[in-house]
């Protein structure tokens, strides 16, 4: 096992460092590149996406997943299968996931019941790692189709570093998390806002939240969206909107729920799953290399203290600053433009500040970062996307390789360092984007 964990470590520094140095290059020569993408034709794009799935495939050969999780995924779908979704919490001995995946799990569970394969074989993890996977090339096709609308100079550029990103392959093909499928839903969401497409952002969010409870922390920027999309709109239209898009999301959230909602005897129990969830993991960081981790709160009860105060204060005081300072920036901005940019602040902000963090919460602000590109291409944008990917790559690697991080380490305490300074500069950054485009007026 320990080999195991060194060879796929090595991997993951291998195609970190390819992906930098590819970077660095083809920034270089972005106009070649640019002239390039635009004679290119859809065979390109497929031998991308073909490449990027191959890839996916032999990485998921090399490394089953991060234990824990895989095994939540397989008991989960066997779960499904065995139950259904009417007494699947039940009959769980543990369960903190909100229906959402649970019905995506679901075929695949049907599917190990019936090839019987053992939880050790490499099919059994290559089926529950499919639908990341998918979900990986869906979002890739979204940022190339809205590239390519955009006019942007090179669509097929931007997906194959998306697509190719060394932290959007360990999450998905060698980890097995799921944050990628929920953060497809945060760039339909926002997507949807730039559009002023008020019920797809709505129905957006609600399918987020679904999937995971982590969709609760872009709340912030989904009512930043609907501020805008208030400026814009009579007061006629956005009370009339603003009614169809709120019963309507609410109907998908209740129309998921439903299978699971018919042998249930209290009205509140999604409610209490999503707190119990948000608060079952009662420490001051857990492996995310931020400023809690600084302060030598890696795996301390968020209840300990640092200069009198306790971790989960000062998390909350640090959440509390980001998005206020994320709000304050959206209200002085005058167009919607910088409306990714600012999902990618927050997120980056509540990750770094923020108390019960994981290693893998910042993964969203990567998305966000990439769709802020598209709508204001600045090179800056692509710097902190790599940056940050860099920074995540190396936190999951540390967890992969050794799953309890701590404060005395010194590579956990370098990345925390750096992602606070990556924060700071994102924060100089934002500020100056608000202002520019305030200019541009």
């Amino acid at each position: 096992m320990e080999n195991e964990f060194q060879l796929i470590a090595n991997i993951i520094l291998l195609l970190m460092i390819i992906y930098s140095v590819i970077y660095i290059l083809t920034y270089k020569q972005f106009t070649l590149l640019s002239t390039i993408q635009k004679t290119s034709s859809k065979t390109k794009l497929a031998l991308l996406l073909i490449s990027g799935i191959c890839l996916r495939i032999f990485l998921a050969f090399f490394y089953t997943g991060h234990p824990t999780d895989m095994t939540c995924w397989s008991g989960w779908a066997l779960g499904m299968a065995n139950y259904g979704p009417g007494s699947f919490y039940e009959s769980m001995q543990f369960a903190d996931y909100p229906p959402g995946y649970l019905l995506i799990l679901w075929p695949i569970g049907i599917l190990l019941r019936l090839t019987e394969l053992p939880y050790t074989h490499i099919l059994h993890s290559m089926l529950l790692k499919l639908p990341i996977i998918i979900f990986d090339l869906l979002t890739t096709l979204l940022i190339y189709y809205y590239a390519e609308k955009g006019q942007h100079k090179s669509p097929l550029l931007l997906a194959a570093f998306f697509f190719f990103n060394p932290a959007v392959l360990l999450t998905s093909s060698i980890w097995g998390q799921v944050d990628i499928v929920f953060s497809f839903f945060v760039i339909l969401m926002l997507i949807s806002l730039y559009n002023e497409r008020l019920l797809y952002a709505s129905i957006a969010f609600v399918l987020g939240l679904l999937i995971k409870p982590q969709m609760f922390l872009f709340g912030p920027i989904f009512v930043i969206g609907y501020y805008y999309y208030c400026k814009e709109k009579p007061a006629q239209t956005v009370i009339k909107q603003t009614l169809i898009s709120g019963l309507i999301a609410l109907g998908v959230f209740i129309l998921i729920c439903l299978p699971f909602l018919i042998t249930k005897k209290d009205p509140l129990w999604l409610f209490k799953l999503y707190f119990s969830t948000m608060g079952s993991y009662p420490y001051g960081s857990l492996n995310a290399t931020n400023f809690i981790a600084i302060i030598n709160g890696l795996w301390a009860p968020d209840t300990a203290t640092f200069l009198g105060l306790s971790y989960k204060l000062i998390g909350l005081i640090g959440i509390l600053f980001s998005i206020g300072y994320t709000a304050f920036l959206a209200i002085k901005d005058s167009t919607k433009n910088n409306l990714a940019l600012y999902g990618a602040l927050m997120i980056t902000g509540i990750f770094t500040l923020g108390h019960h963090m994981h290693e893998r919460y910042i993964f969203p602000a990567l998305v966000c970062l990439i769709l802020a590109y598209l709508y204001r291409p600045h090179k800056n944008t692509l710097h902190f996307f790599v940056y940050f990917s860099v920074l995540e790559t190396l936190n999951m690697s540390l967890v992969l390789t050794d799953s309890y991080l701590f404060s005395y380490q010194l590579m956990p305490l370098i990345l925390s360092y750096l992602q606070v300074i990556g924060y700071i500069l994102l924060c100089i950054y934002s500020y100056q984007a608000c202002k520019l485009s305030k200019e541009a007026i």
